[in-house]
């Protein structure tokens, strides 16, 4: 996506529905005024810390890098975005690895390969495999 404002997002809608929509703000920027790009800057700026510091601290009281942790909150995403979405019409794996904010399909592919050992188009064959019809996840008895 480029810079320029009039450019398209994609979210998922109230059905779990991915969905395109034209965003009105610049891409580059963020939606509560601070610049697009690593949080761990604007973060150590806001408490003071350094950025070792505070990736120090971090990783003492979660377990994971900044980084790291992000990485898994964004997979966790997809994964139940893929969950939600696998049961409707059927689901784009490039439109919900742009929902998710990776870069493209092969890279959300690469994701799931190292976070779930598998690609996703097995993952939800497998997650799945017990459901006759799919009559579970439409809410069906």
């Amino acid at each position: 996506m480029s810079g320029a404002s009039g450019s398209a997002s994609v979210r998922e809608s109230s059905t779990g529905e991915l969905v395109d929509e034209p965003v009105d703000e610049p891409v580059d920027e963020h939606r509560h005024g601070r610049p697009a790009g690593p949080l761990r800057p604007f973060v150590a700026a806001e408490t003071g810390w350094s950025g070792r510091h505070l990736t120090s601290r971090f990783r003492t009281e979660i377990g994971l890098t900044p980084k790291a942790a992000a990485r898994v909150v964004r997979f966790d995403r997809a994964r139940h975005l893929l969950a939600t979405s696998a049961h409707s019409s059927g689901y784009h794996l490039a439109d919900l690895a742009a929902a998710c904010g990776y870069f493209d399909q092969a890279h959300l592919a690469r994701e799931f390969r190292a976070l779930a050992g598998c690609p996703p188009s097995q993952w939800i064959t497998e997650e799945f495999r017990n459901i006759q019809a799919g009559a579970w996840l439409a809410g069906g008895a």
